[in-house]
């Protein structure tokens, strides 16, 4: 005795075959998604709740080279004073720059280092992606930029001329908390 196949509708395998294929596709965005929050809520602070490509268009065009090199002559203005309250109209309180320059001045000043001329000229500034977090608005950018010579002084006296840098390229994150607040830099990482 010969046992008969089942009878099938004509369609219905290729409508179970794409029904699969979309459960598939569905269960993995949702273990990428899962995996995402974890990577980003531990490994990276602060996580960004929602992320801009660069390429979407926005109301309003920044010159980000304008941006970065009106913070750069802010930033150098506070080191040539010495001054960590004019540090801050620059760098974020909160941020991990602000701890390094902050260190930075530290040291200038326990070892009596003035500093004069410095300056950056920006060539390139290029938006990476933006992202929201903890009510922040953040951008980050690519930044190429070259650094004058400038000079040093120890104890009013000994002085030291700095050669300058040749262009180098940056990752700055920029952090601001509304649209009406100037922007502040957040981070600076050598980018290759």
């Amino acid at each position: 005795m010969q046992l008969s196949q089942p009878s099938t509708r004509p369609g219905t395998a290729v409508a179970q075959r794409r029904l699969r294929t979309v459960a598939v596709f569905v269960a993995v965005i949702l273990i990428l998604s899962a995996g995402g929050w974890w990577l980003s809520g531990r490994l990276v602070q602060p996580a960004p709740e929602l992320l801009v490509p660069s390429n979407t268009p926005t109301a309003n065009t920044v010159s980000w080279i304008s941006v970065v090199e009106e913070l750069d002559r802010m930033r150098f203005r506070a080191f040539e004073a010495r001054d960590r309250n004019a540090l801050t109209l620059a760098v974020e309180p909160s941020s991990p720059a602000f701890a390094r320059d902050v260190q930075a001045l530290k040291e200038m000043i326990a070892s009596n280092v003035e500093v004069s001329g410095l300056s950056t000229q920006v060539l390139v500034a290029d938006e990476m992606f933006k992202r929201w977090s903890d009510g922040r608005e953040f951008v980050a950018l690519r930044v190429k930029d070259v650094r004058s010579f400038y000079d040093t002084t120890v104890d009013g006296a000994d002085s030291a001329h700095v050669e300058e840098r040749p262009a180098a390229w940056w990752t700055v994150t920029l952090a601001r908390s509304n649209e009406n607040e100037s922007w502040r830099v957040w981070s600076v990482d050598v980018s290759e």
